[in-house]
Protein backbone atom coordinates (compact mmCIF):
# COMPACT_ATOMS: atom_id res chain seq x y z
CA UNK A 1 0.00 0.00 0.00
CA UNK A 2 1.13 3.49 -0.86
CA UNK A 3 2.08 6.19 2.13
CA UNK A 4 -0.19 8.86 1.85
CA UNK A 5 2.05 12.20 1.01
CA UNK A 6 1.48 14.61 3.63
CA UNK A 7 -0.18 17.87 4.00
CA UNK A 8 1.36 20.98 3.76
CA UNK A 9 1.94 23.23 6.25
CA UNK A 10 -0.63 25.53 6.64
CA UNK A 11 1.04 28.20 8.18
CA UNK A 12 1.93 31.99 7.90
CA UNK A 13 5.34 31.64 6.11
CA UNK A 14 7.93 34.01 5.82
CA UNK A 15 9.80 35.60 2.84
CA UNK A 16 12.70 33.30 3.46
CA UNK A 17 10.56 30.39 4.04
CA UNK A 18 8.61 31.27 0.24
CA UNK A 19 11.57 31.33 -1.52
CA UNK A 20 13.20 28.64 0.60
CA UNK A 21 10.36 26.28 -0.61
CA UNK A 22 11.03 27.64 -4.27
CA UNK A 23 13.87 26.79 -4.59
CA UNK A 24 13.26 22.94 -3.30
CA UNK A 25 10.50 22.82 -5.46
CA UNK A 26 12.98 23.75 -8.40
CA UNK A 27 15.97 21.76 -7.58
CA UNK A 28 13.67 18.90 -7.45
CA UNK A 29 13.16 18.97 -10.83
CA UNK A 30 15.50 21.23 -12.35
CA UNK A 31 15.06 20.10 -15.72
CA UNK A 32 10.93 20.22 -15.80
CA UNK A 33 11.00 23.81 -14.96
CA UNK A 34 13.98 24.85 -17.61
CA UNK A 35 11.82 23.35 -20.30
CA UNK A 36 8.61 25.49 -18.55
CA UNK A 37 10.88 28.66 -18.77
CA UNK A 38 12.83 28.39 -22.21
CA UNK A 39 10.22 26.77 -24.74
CA UNK A 40 7.80 29.73 -25.03
CA UNK A 41 11.04 32.02 -25.24
CA UNK A 42 12.22 29.72 -27.94
CA UNK A 43 8.71 29.38 -29.54
CA UNK A 44 8.60 33.50 -28.95
CA UNK A 45 11.70 34.14 -31.06
CA UNK A 46 11.02 31.60 -33.36
CA UNK A 47 7.64 33.77 -34.00
CA UNK A 48 9.35 36.76 -34.35
CA UNK A 49 12.08 35.60 -36.99
CA UNK A 50 9.58 34.37 -39.26
CA UNK A 51 7.32 37.82 -39.23
CA UNK A 52 11.10 39.89 -39.53
CA UNK A 53 11.92 37.45 -42.80
CA UNK A 54 8.71 37.79 -43.94
CA UNK A 55 8.37 41.47 -42.88
CA UNK A 56 12.03 41.83 -44.64
CA UNK A 57 10.91 39.90 -47.74
CA UNK A 58 8.19 42.30 -48.49
CA UNK A 59 9.59 45.83 -47.83
CA UNK A 60 12.57 44.14 -50.02
CA UNK A 61 9.89 43.61 -52.73
CA UNK A 62 8.11 46.64 -52.90
CA UNK A 63 11.19 48.90 -52.38
CA UNK A 64 14.03 47.00 -54.05
CA UNK A 65 13.30 47.41 -57.56
CA UNK A 66 12.87 51.22 -56.55
CA UNK A 67 16.10 51.73 -54.71
CA UNK A 68 18.37 50.14 -57.79
CA UNK A 69 16.15 52.49 -60.40
CA UNK A 70 16.34 55.42 -58.08
CA UNK A 71 12.90 56.06 -58.10
CA UNK A 72 10.96 57.09 -55.31
CA UNK A 73 8.08 55.10 -53.93
CA UNK A 74 4.38 56.05 -54.05
CA UNK A 75 2.34 57.28 -51.46
CA UNK A 76 -0.08 53.86 -51.80
CA UNK A 77 2.75 51.52 -51.21
CA UNK A 78 4.68 53.61 -48.15
CA UNK A 79 0.92 53.44 -46.73
CA UNK A 80 1.01 49.52 -47.59
CA UNK A 81 4.20 49.26 -45.51
CA UNK A 82 3.54 51.02 -42.38
CA UNK A 83 0.02 48.98 -42.75
CA UNK A 84 1.76 45.41 -43.18
CA UNK A 85 3.87 46.65 -39.87
CA UNK A 86 0.98 47.83 -37.70
CA UNK A 87 -0.53 43.95 -38.41
CA UNK A 88 2.85 42.53 -37.93
CA UNK A 89 2.95 44.37 -34.23
CA UNK A 90 -0.18 43.44 -33.67
CA UNK A 91 0.08 40.01 -34.34
CA UNK A 92 3.51 39.82 -32.50
CA UNK A 93 1.55 41.41 -29.23
CA UNK A 94 -0.94 38.81 -29.40
CA UNK A 95 1.87 35.94 -29.53
CA UNK A 96 3.49 37.19 -26.92
CA UNK A 97 0.53 37.52 -24.68
CA UNK A 98 -0.55 34.22 -25.34
CA UNK A 99 2.56 32.80 -25.04
CA UNK A 100 3.67 34.02 -21.81
CA UNK A 101 0.45 33.92 -20.53
CA UNK A 102 0.49 30.07 -21.43
CA UNK A 103 3.87 29.84 -19.26
CA UNK A 104 2.99 31.35 -16.31
CA UNK A 105 -0.16 29.22 -16.10
CA UNK A 106 2.54 26.24 -17.00
CA UNK A 107 4.87 27.20 -13.92
CA UNK A 108 2.17 27.86 -11.73
CA UNK A 109 0.33 24.30 -12.63
CA UNK A 110 3.62 22.63 -12.38
CA UNK A 111 4.89 24.07 -8.76
CA UNK A 112 1.23 23.43 -7.25
CA UNK A 113 2.01 19.83 -8.72
CA UNK A 114 5.05 19.73 -7.50
CA UNK A 115 4.30 20.76 -4.08
CA UNK A 116 1.72 18.59 -3.23
CA UNK A 117 3.64 15.11 -4.60
CA UNK A 118 2.48 14.69 -7.38
CA UNK A 119 3.89 13.94 -11.04
CA UNK A 120 3.84 16.33 -14.04
CA UNK A 121 4.89 16.20 -17.51
CA UNK A 122 5.94 19.22 -19.82
CA UNK A 123 3.16 18.81 -22.00
CA UNK A 124 0.80 18.77 -18.95
CA UNK A 125 1.70 21.88 -17.34
CA UNK A 126 1.20 23.76 -21.33
CA UNK A 127 -1.91 22.32 -21.43
CA UNK A 128 -2.72 24.04 -18.05
CA UNK A 129 -1.14 26.91 -19.05
CA UNK A 130 -2.87 27.56 -22.09
CA UNK A 131 -6.47 26.34 -20.87
CA UNK A 132 -5.80 29.36 -17.98
CA UNK A 133 -3.97 31.79 -20.27
CA UNK A 134 -7.07 33.42 -21.36
CA UNK A 135 -7.71 34.56 -17.88
CA UNK A 136 -4.70 35.70 -17.04
CA UNK A 137 -4.72 37.53 -19.33
CA UNK A 138 -8.18 38.93 -18.28
CA UNK A 139 -6.83 39.44 -14.68
CA UNK A 140 -3.74 41.54 -16.08
CA UNK A 141 -5.84 43.45 -18.49
CA UNK A 142 -8.54 44.84 -15.28
CA UNK A 143 -5.22 45.01 -13.12
CA UNK A 144 -3.93 47.53 -15.70
CA UNK A 145 -6.77 49.11 -16.77
CA UNK A 146 -7.25 49.51 -12.82
CA UNK A 147 -4.33 51.31 -12.35
CA UNK A 148 -4.80 53.29 -15.45
CA UNK A 149 -7.64 55.14 -14.47
CA UNK A 150 -5.96 55.75 -10.86
CA UNK A 151 -3.10 57.27 -12.12
CA UNK A 152 -4.82 59.04 -14.96
CA UNK A 153 -7.52 60.63 -11.70
CA UNK A 154 -4.45 61.75 -9.94
CA UNK A 155 -2.82 63.74 -12.76
CA UNK A 156 -6.17 65.13 -13.76
CA UNK A 157 -6.78 66.20 -10.53
CA UNK A 158 -3.49 67.63 -9.83
CA UNK A 159 -3.35 69.57 -13.49
CA UNK A 160 -6.71 71.00 -12.65
CA UNK A 161 -5.15 72.22 -8.94
CA UNK A 162 -2.39 74.01 -11.19
CA UNK A 163 -5.34 75.40 -13.67
CA UNK A 164 -6.95 76.75 -10.83
CA UNK A 165 -4.45 78.32 -8.64
CA UNK A 166 -2.24 79.39 -11.53
CA UNK A 167 0.62 79.01 -9.12
CA UNK A 168 3.71 77.04 -10.66
CA UNK A 169 4.74 76.05 -6.79
CA UNK A 170 0.86 74.38 -6.30
CA UNK A 171 1.26 72.91 -9.59
CA UNK A 172 4.51 70.74 -9.15
CA UNK A 173 4.10 70.08 -5.19
CA UNK A 174 0.30 68.81 -6.82
CA UNK A 175 2.16 66.79 -9.46
CA UNK A 176 4.47 65.58 -6.44
CA UNK A 177 1.67 64.55 -4.19
CA UNK A 178 -0.16 62.73 -6.83
CA UNK A 179 2.73 60.86 -8.50
CA UNK A 180 4.11 59.87 -4.87
CA UNK A 181 0.11 58.76 -3.85
CA UNK A 182 0.16 56.55 -7.04
CA UNK A 183 3.11 54.97 -6.08
CA UNK A 184 2.04 53.71 -2.74
CA UNK A 185 -1.33 52.76 -3.81
CA UNK A 186 0.58 51.17 -7.63
CA UNK A 187 2.56 49.01 -4.95
CA UNK A 188 -0.37 48.28 -2.88
CA UNK A 189 -3.04 47.21 -5.55
CA UNK A 190 -0.08 45.22 -7.14
CA UNK A 191 0.56 43.82 -4.29
CA UNK A 192 -2.90 42.69 -3.14
CA UNK A 193 -3.86 41.13 -6.68
CA UNK A 194 -0.36 39.58 -6.60
CA UNK A 195 -2.02 35.98 -6.65
CA UNK A 196 -4.59 36.37 -8.84
CA UNK A 197 -2.96 33.97 -11.68
CA UNK A 198 -2.21 31.24 -9.36
CA UNK A 199 -6.08 31.50 -8.17
CA UNK A 200 -7.01 31.63 -12.17
CA UNK A 201 -4.90 28.49 -13.06
CA UNK A 202 -4.97 26.37 -9.85
CA UNK A 203 -8.94 26.89 -9.08
CA UNK A 204 -10.29 27.70 -12.61
CA UNK A 205 -12.22 30.90 -11.86
CA UNK A 206 -12.86 34.34 -14.05
CA UNK A 207 -10.84 37.34 -13.75
CA UNK A 208 -12.72 39.36 -11.79
CA UNK A 209 -13.23 36.03 -9.20
CA UNK A 210 -9.96 35.63 -9.41
CA UNK A 211 -8.75 39.72 -8.52
CA UNK A 212 -11.46 39.13 -5.82
CA UNK A 213 -9.80 35.87 -4.01
CA UNK A 214 -6.55 37.07 -4.34
CA UNK A 215 -7.05 40.31 -2.49
CA UNK A 216 -8.67 38.39 0.47
CA UNK A 217 -5.43 35.90 0.55
CA UNK A 218 -3.49 39.25 0.55
CA UNK A 219 -5.41 40.78 3.36
CA UNK A 220 -6.23 43.34 0.95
Amino acid sequence: MQAATPAPALRPLGVGDILDRVFNLYRGRPLLFLALAAIPYFVFVLVLGVLLLIGAAGALATFGTRFLSGTQPTPAEIAGIIGAAFVFGLIILIAAIVIFSTQSGALIQASADRYLGRETTIGAAFRAGLRAAPRIFGAGLLVFLGLAILWIVLLAIAGVLTAVTQQTAVGVLAFVAASCIGLVVTIYLAASWLVAPVVVTLEGVGPTTALDRSWKLADG
